[in-house]
């Protein structure tokens, strides 16, 4: 099996059915992680789709600095804030928000980002509500 760079190398060439291969190895780790964020699973579908649309106009732009699942879940978790808040933000409620993660590269790597995207949502919330927060 070929490594993740070694694909992207690949499509870079002009192979665009390696791109499958990396769908195939990512999808369901982005699916989860847009579930996390979104508790739907029409939306995280959605989400999955979007990032790996993005992650391929993209692909260019990728300087292999990281590894190639880094940069997918970066492009999945912007996507999936902006889709949060493209939404009304009064109904979303601070228990839907996890903080948790299963992988230690997600949580390593999204932790702080999460931290703060829910401070950042606690923020407007309505006063009262928002004294009620541990």
């Amino acid at each position: 099996m070929k490594a993740d760079l070694d694909l992207v190398r690949e499509i870079k060439a002009g192979n665009r059915a390696a791109f499958s291969e990396l769908v195939s190895r990512h999808q369901k780790a982005i699916y989860r992680l847009a579930l996390r964020f979104t508790r739907d699973h029409g939306t995280a579908e959605d989400i999955v789709q979007d990032s790996f649309v993005k992650a391929y106009q993209a692909l260019g732009s990728f300087e292999e600095r990281s590894s190639f699942k880094s940069w997918l879940f970066r492009i999945a978790i912007n996507t999936s804030k902006n889709r949060l808040r493209s939404h009304d933000h009064d109904s979303v409620d601070i228990e839907d928000v996890t903080l948790s993660v299963e992988s230690k590269v997600e949580s390593d790597f999204e932790f702080k980002e999460t931290e703060g995207f829910v401070n950042e949502m606690v923020s407007k919330l309505p006063e009262r509500q928002e004294l009620l927060l541990p």
